[in-house]
């Protein structure tokens, strides 16, 4: 990996730093910019507030995008053919429409414990 790759890995989804360094990932730069990117306004409602909730709403997004395993834990339900971007464009391309995503019951229930009674104050309320 690059060493921005390892950089955006290391912001981005600090979890899977040692998987870059031992095994990989299998997500680009540009696909960690866009986590980034979507991750901003979670960031900003309720990662000081409870950085576990936050982390555990990243992981999964993280693993969900990047863990070579993903075909372990994510099953492609429907997919499309579409414009390709990038290094596709001009082509037709398969794409991802529809997925199931399994989490295992603890890492469920954990991660709602830690998020359930977090405040959103804006709106005076929990998320």
């Amino acid at each position: 990996a690059s060493q921005e790759h390892l950089d955006l890995v290391r912001s981005t989804c600090p979890h899977l730093e040692e998987q870059v360094k031992n095994e990989g990932i299998c997500c680009s730069e540009k696909q960690l910019q866009a986590l980034s990117i979507n991750f901003a306004t979670p960031a900003a409602i309720f990662k000081e507030t409870c950085p576990t909730c936050y982390f555990n709403f990243v992981k999964n997004f993280c693993d969900m995008t990047c863990m070579p395993t993903q075909a372990d834990f994510v099953r492609v339900d429907r997919t499309e053919i579409g414009p390709g971007i990038g290094e596709h464009a001009g082509e037709e391309v398969e794409m991802v429409r529809q997925i199931s995503y399994f989490v295992d019951e603890v890492f469920n229930n954990e991660t709602y414990e830690s998020c359930k009674n977090v405040q959103f104050h804006a709106m005076g309320d929990t998320i």
